[in-house]
């Protein structure tokens, strides 16, 4: 039996990483830092009716996440044929991160008993460091809020 991985407290640095991405392109997470916050959506599985639940929420909020120079990328450890399936299908507006050797979710404390992907959120702020994190699947209402809350190198609109 593995042990409960652990969050990531608040204030340490984001683990870096650089993975393939649905739409085919890169995410080098270092190359964000100063410029994006970022919200990092580890989930089980696509195509699931609470993970497609949980990231359509914020396909339909993704404009106020664009208003608060925030990135949102949901990982898990599918294939780029399933992730591709499932932003065409719920038509995301942003991308999902290959990660099928579990790798990002390891480092980030998301790998549960028996393999499983833990369903976790991170807010990455523009320096780097974590801003929040939390297990399950706290609303858009709430992460916006925290990132409202945020005391990094951006501003926040008026």
């Amino acid at each position: 039996m593995s042990r409960d991985p652990k969050l990531i407290p608040i204030g340490e640095s984001a683990p870096k990483f650089t993975a393939l991405l649905s739409n085919g392109g890169t995410l080098d997470l270092a190359e964000l830092i100063g410029s994006k916050r970022v919200l990092l959506i580890f989930y089980p599985g696509d195509e699931t009716p609470i993970c497609r639940a949980q990231l359509c929420s914020m396909r339909d909020r993704w404009s106020d996440f664009q208003k608060v120079d925030t990135l949102i990328y949901g990982i898990n450890p599918a294939s780029s044929q399933s992730h591709a399936r499932f932003v065409n299908h719920h038509n995301l507006p942003f991308s999902l991160v290959i990660d099928q050797d579990k790798q990002i979710a390891r480092s980030y404390g998301c790998v549960g008993i028996f393999g499983m992907i833990r369903r976790t959120v991170y807010l990455i702020d523009s320096n780097g460091k974590v801003a929040f994190s939390r297990r399950g699947r706290p609303g858009a209402d709430i992460l916006l809020e925290k990132i409202l809350s945020i005391q990094d190198s951006l501003k926040h609109p008026i």
